[in-house]
């Protein structure tokens, strides 16, 4: 954590008055002026206790959200809470606080997301939204809270390092024109649920909306108290493997987007899902762990 103090045009001509009124009372010998500059040095010394008061004990926590696309709103959360220590172990909220996060995407571009809070008495969570252009690696590299309380003469400031990487996948989108993969999987040839259940029960997954009940492994919840969803042969011997540069689409961008959408579109059913992306495999599977897997590798892929 890094403070900073910083002078406002106000707290300048405050300073300065203050020093031509210093000079004053000293060349003349009046004591009215000594009285004032005693007044105005003291409400200075006021003004920097309360505004070091007003920051001391502040944490910052930046909350993200598991899955991020380009061009969409991802929304996550800044939480800030007050901490009572030492000599300011009276509940002193903080006021006027404006929050600044920093974040740099891989090529080293940086863009700041700015909020503010009135009032924090304890604990706060603030939602941002942001919308990021390109998929890839990026970071927050800082969260810094500033405050000109209580009188705006002197911006106060902390800065915070917090260094959480995340990654925004390519943005979903749908092919020009239907691939071969999509016709099977997402057009009746494999009609979702409406066909299984007859062979052999190979195991668990991961649960996901739109599940029908009689797919639902129900002893799952109390067994890991979480619902989990029944896996058949049938799923595992139809082909659901498909290779993202071969998809019908003009730019490897667009390329990529198809393959999330097929991606979101087949674990949405609940079935399992493999792709080829250049050199690389990745093998039928499914549950929220394979998917994030998948979309990872899209999102990183030719990525220097």
């Amino acid at each position: 954590m890094k403070a900073s103090l910083k002078i406002t045009k106000a707290g300048l001509l405050y300073t300065l008055l203050s020093i031509f009124i210093g000079i004053a009372a000293v060349n003349t010998g009046n004591n009215l002026l000594f009285i004032m500059i005693s007044l105005l040095l003291s409400f200075m010394w006021l003004s920097g206790v309360f505004g070091r008061a007003n920051l001391l004990g502040l944490e910052s926590e930046v909350i993200l959200p598991k899955e991020i696309y380009a061009k969409g709103k991802a929304f996550f959360f800044l939480r800030i809470r007050k901490k009572r220590s030492g000599l300011w172990r009276i509940k002193m909220p903080s006021f006027l606080l404006r929050l600044s996060i920093n974040i740099r995407d891989s090529a080293g571009v940086e863009r700041k997301i700015f909020s503010k809070i009135g009032l924090l008495e304890r604990e706060r969570e603030i939602l941002i939204d942001a919308v990021f252009e390109k998929r890839g690696r990026y970071e927050v590299s800082t969260v810094e809270i500033s405050s000109l309380f209580p009188i705006g003469f002197f911006i106060r400031s902390i800065k915070y390092e917090p260094k959480r990487e995340f990654l925004v996948f390519p943005e979903p989108k749908k092919c020009q024109s239907l691939s071969e993969f999509e016709r099977k999987v997402l057009k009746g040839e494999n009609r979702g649920f409406q066909d299984l259940g007859t062979a052999q029960f190979e195991g668990l997954s991961d649960y996901t909306a739109g599940v029908p009940k009689k797919f639902i492994a129900w002893k799952s919840l109390a067994k890991w108290e979480e619902l989990r969803r029944k896996i058949f042969a049938e799923e595992l011997t139809s082909p659901k493997i498909f290779d993202v540069l071969k998809l019908p689409a003009s730019s490897l961008e667009d390329k990529l987007s198809c393959a999330v959408y097929l991606i979101l579109e087949v674990t949405k059913r609940g079935s399992p899902v493999g792709m080829r992306l250049g050199k690389e495999s990745f093998p039928v599977g499914t549950g929220e762990a394979h998917k994030l897997k998948l979309l990872k590798a899209l999102a990183l892929y030719e990525e220097k």
